[in-house]
């Protein structure tokens, strides 16, 4: 892609705390480019029948535009009201494009400039939607070391406080759109790490991509980083400083003991497909039932794995150097069906999957709680039995 003064929207998407708003503040620098704050339209968007936002057009538009709330509601942030949605709307078609370009045009004309950006980080899920309503758009994601995403989310008040489930929040959003950047020839990917140690040659490179000429106060945000970050975003502050290189692998300086081991433990493929360094090892490769997840509220059962030295991704290629690992009780985590006969084919499932972990001689693990039940449903004894006699061990879930 690479037209002058083309108007085609431009939207910018990554894990949170990735360096979006870096980004978009670097783009709305720029002379020809408007960008305000997130929207996060298609998040809303997913929840709602499109045909229901075009009845009595345009009231059910401009009420679903107002239900979009950053603290305000985003057309609030967009300094729009009710009446100026409406006269935008009224003689437009009545399209999903349309709704959205009502903030999006709008303030960009406030600005005196002629094509716009939207920026909002968890449109990274909602990739395919943007494509299917604006399919010349580019798409810009900005990738970054997963572990100093993870670093950064745990600072913010709406990202999950816990190093575990920030790993696990991270690995959502990756699963859920990597392979839409795999395919989609109208996306870009930008490093933040490329971004902040060499921004003019990072910049000029994205500027041809999406059709603009490069200017020099792309890389000075502090004006711009007014329209892309409201005062009720503190984390978001260091926008409005200089470009600071030293923001790349804090992870190296900032984890605590264990904290990478853990983190290389449950996204080390994904640390390895993005090109950043690893520097753990692992002798084993755990499949964990009935699925990885499942350890994520059982921290030291999590912790005592890793450092037996599990990995949770990947397959060996040697199964003797496999784990499974089976974690907690069969009717309570949702192991067997509610009803027969499908709780009976579950159960030998599950003995079958057993016993050609043992065959292959593959270590096998039962996580089970203190307060284990007393009573079991038949199939959940005749599970225990099993367990009894082919388990390497037994953990305990804390």
């Amino acid at each position: 892609m690479n037209i002058k003064n083309d108007k085609t929207p431009v939207f910018i998407v990554g894990i949170p705390r990735s360096g979006t708003t870096l980004l978009a503040a670097m783009l709305a620098a720029h002379k020809r480019l408007s960008c305000g704050p997130e929207t996060r339209f298609f998040r809303l968007l997913a929840k709602t029948h499109p045909h229901e936002l075009f009845k009595s057009w345009p009231d059910h538009a401009v009420n679903f535009l107002f239900n979009i709330t950053l603290v305000k509601s985003v057309p609030e942030h967009y300094g729009l009201t009710k009446d100026q949605l409406n006269s935008y709307l009224l003689n437009r078609e009545t399209s999903i494009p349309v709704i959205l370009s009502s903030l999006t045009e709008q303030y960009m004309k406030r600005e005196g400039k002629d094509r716009w950006v939207e920026k909002s980080p968890e449109h990274i899920l909602f990739v395919d939607d943007i494509r299917k309503y604006f399919p010349q758009s580019p798409i810009i994601r900005i990738l970054r070391d997963p572990r100093d995403t993870v670093l950064s989310m745990i600072k913010t008040p709406w990202a999950p406080h816990d190093f575990v489930a920030a790993l696990f929040y991270w690995r959502n959003f990756d699963e859920k759109s990597s392979h839409f950047f795999q395919s989609d020839d109208k996306c870009y990917t930008l490093f933040y790490e490329d971004l902040v140690h060499s921004p003019e040659t990072e910049i000029k490179k994205l500027c041809e991509f999406i059709g603009e000429e490069y200017q020099p106060q792309m890389l000075i945000t502090q004006h711009s980083a007014a329209n892309v970050a409201t005062k009720d975003e503190p984390w978001k502050r260091l926008v409005f400083h200089d470009l600071d290189s030293s923001r790349a692998s804090v992870w190296k300086r900032e984890f605590k003991d264990g904290q990478n081991r853990i983190a290389e433990a449950l996204i080390g493929d994904r640390i390895t497909a993005y090109g950043y360094e690893r520097v753990e090892s692992f002798q084993r490769t755990a499949s964990i039932f009935p699925s990885v997840k499942s350890l994520k509220k059982y921290r030291r059962s999590l912790a005592y794995f890793v450092e037996d030295g599990n990995q949770f991704w990947g397959n060996a290629q040697d199964v003797k150097n496999q784990t499974l690992i089976f974690v907690g009780e069969p009717d309570r985590d949702k192991w067997l069906s509610y009803q027969k006969p499908g709780r009976w084919w579950d159960t030998l499932h599950i003995i079958n999957k057993i016993v050609k972990g043992r065959l292959a001689h593959q270590h096998i693990y039962w996580v089970q709680d203190q307060d284990f039940p007393a009573k079991l449903g038949f199939c959940s004894r005749m599970l225990a039995i099993v367990f009894r006699f082919t388990a390497e061990g037994q953990v305990t879930l804390d």
